[in-house]
Protein backbone atom coordinates (compact mmCIF):
# COMPACT_ATOMS: atom_id res chain seq x y z
CA UNK A 1 0.00 0.00 0.00
CA UNK A 2 1.57 3.65 -0.82
CA UNK A 3 0.82 7.07 0.87
CA UNK A 4 1.42 9.54 2.70
CA UNK A 5 4.30 11.38 0.93
CA UNK A 6 5.80 8.44 -0.36
CA UNK A 7 3.00 9.74 -3.39
CA UNK A 8 2.47 13.45 -2.70
CA UNK A 9 6.44 14.00 -2.78
CA UNK A 10 7.01 12.88 -5.88
CA UNK A 11 3.71 14.08 -7.49
CA UNK A 12 4.28 17.77 -6.15
CA UNK A 13 7.93 17.47 -7.98
CA UNK A 14 5.83 16.19 -11.13
CA UNK A 15 4.04 19.40 -10.62
CA UNK A 16 6.63 21.66 -9.84
CA UNK A 17 8.68 20.52 -13.37
CA UNK A 18 5.28 21.92 -14.78
CA UNK A 19 5.67 25.07 -13.26
CA UNK A 20 9.58 25.18 -14.34
CA UNK A 21 8.43 24.35 -17.51
CA UNK A 22 6.04 27.37 -17.92
CA UNK A 23 8.39 29.82 -16.17
CA UNK A 24 11.05 28.96 -17.96
CA UNK A 25 13.13 29.35 -15.20
CA UNK A 26 14.43 27.44 -12.02
CA UNK A 27 11.41 28.23 -8.86
CA UNK A 28 13.47 27.49 -5.95
CA UNK A 29 11.89 27.05 -2.87
CA UNK A 30 8.27 26.68 -3.24
CA UNK A 31 6.77 27.27 0.27
CA UNK A 32 7.28 31.13 -0.25
CA UNK A 33 4.48 31.25 -2.97
CA UNK A 34 2.63 28.08 -1.76
CA UNK A 35 1.25 29.08 1.73
CA UNK A 36 0.28 33.38 0.27
CA UNK A 37 -1.21 31.25 -3.11
CA UNK A 38 -3.67 29.63 -0.81
CA UNK A 39 -4.97 32.94 0.72
CA UNK A 40 -4.98 34.38 -3.05
CA UNK A 41 -6.33 31.64 -5.46
CA UNK A 42 -7.76 28.64 -3.31
CA UNK A 43 -8.83 27.01 -6.64
CA UNK A 44 -5.19 26.03 -6.73
CA UNK A 45 -5.89 23.71 -4.03
CA UNK A 46 -8.78 21.02 -3.01
CA UNK A 47 -9.55 21.17 0.57
CA UNK A 48 -10.21 18.18 2.64
CA UNK A 49 -12.68 18.68 5.38
CA UNK A 50 -12.97 14.53 6.37
CA UNK A 51 -10.44 12.11 7.31
CA UNK A 52 -7.49 12.08 9.64
CA UNK A 53 -3.73 10.55 9.40
CA UNK A 54 -4.41 8.34 12.12
CA UNK A 55 -2.40 5.03 11.97
CA UNK A 56 -3.10 1.65 13.32
CA UNK A 57 -0.10 0.61 15.93
CA UNK A 58 0.33 -2.47 17.63
CA UNK A 59 -1.25 -2.94 21.20
CA UNK A 60 1.87 -2.36 24.05
CA UNK A 61 4.14 -0.22 21.47
CA UNK A 62 5.23 2.81 22.55
CA UNK A 63 2.34 5.64 21.93
CA UNK A 64 -0.44 3.17 20.78
CA UNK A 65 -3.76 4.17 22.09
CA UNK A 66 -6.09 1.81 23.83
CA UNK A 67 -8.02 1.66 20.33
CA UNK A 68 -4.88 0.41 18.46
CA UNK A 69 -4.28 3.86 16.96
CA UNK A 70 -1.29 6.59 16.93
CA UNK A 71 -2.72 9.89 17.63
CA UNK A 72 -3.38 12.51 14.76
CA UNK A 73 -4.81 14.86 13.07
CA UNK A 74 -8.71 15.57 12.16
CA UNK A 75 -9.28 17.24 8.43
CA UNK A 76 -10.77 20.81 8.80
CA UNK A 77 -11.52 23.35 6.69
CA UNK A 78 -9.05 25.22 5.46
CA UNK A 79 -5.27 24.58 6.64
CA UNK A 80 -5.03 21.93 9.05
CA UNK A 81 -2.55 19.87 10.47
CA UNK A 82 -3.65 16.68 8.62
CA UNK A 83 -3.62 17.94 5.44
CA UNK A 84 -1.45 21.02 5.35
CA UNK A 85 -2.52 23.04 2.41
CA UNK A 86 -4.62 20.15 1.51
CA UNK A 87 -4.81 18.45 -1.85
CA UNK A 88 -2.77 20.74 -5.05
CA UNK A 89 -4.43 20.88 -8.37
CA UNK A 90 -1.37 20.57 -10.46
CA UNK A 91 -3.68 22.02 -13.50
CA UNK A 92 -4.94 24.87 -11.80
CA UNK A 93 -1.43 25.54 -10.37
CA UNK A 94 0.68 24.77 -13.78
CA UNK A 95 -1.59 26.47 -16.01
CA UNK A 96 -4.30 28.56 -15.74
CA UNK A 97 -5.23 30.12 -12.36
CA UNK A 98 -2.22 31.04 -10.82
CA UNK A 99 -2.52 34.74 -10.76
CA UNK A 100 -0.67 36.88 -12.53
CA UNK A 101 1.59 39.13 -10.17
CA UNK A 102 5.15 39.03 -8.84
CA UNK A 103 6.14 36.70 -6.30
CA UNK A 104 9.55 36.48 -3.98
CA UNK A 105 10.83 33.05 -3.56
CA UNK A 106 13.57 32.92 -1.48
CA UNK A 107 16.79 30.25 -1.97
CA UNK A 108 18.43 29.00 0.89
CA UNK A 109 21.91 27.24 -0.69
CA UNK A 110 23.81 24.74 2.81
CA UNK A 111 27.24 23.70 1.97
CA UNK A 112 28.96 22.03 4.82
CA UNK A 113 28.68 25.09 7.38
CA UNK A 114 28.43 27.87 4.59
CA UNK A 115 24.85 28.79 3.91
CA UNK A 116 24.01 31.24 0.98
CA UNK A 117 20.82 33.07 1.12
CA UNK A 118 18.87 34.75 -1.87
CA UNK A 119 15.58 35.98 -3.40
CA UNK A 120 14.74 35.38 -6.72
CA UNK A 121 12.00 37.38 -8.21
CA UNK A 122 9.25 34.97 -9.63
CA UNK A 123 6.43 36.42 -12.55
CA UNK A 124 3.36 34.41 -13.48
CA UNK A 125 1.71 36.14 -15.89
Amino acid sequence: MLGGTSVSAPAMTGIMALVVEKAESRQGQANAVLYPLSQQAPQVFHDITVGTNRVSCVAGTPDCKTDGFLSGYSAAVGYDMATGLNSCNGFNFSFHRVPAGKYNVIVTATLGSDSHQTTIPVTVQ
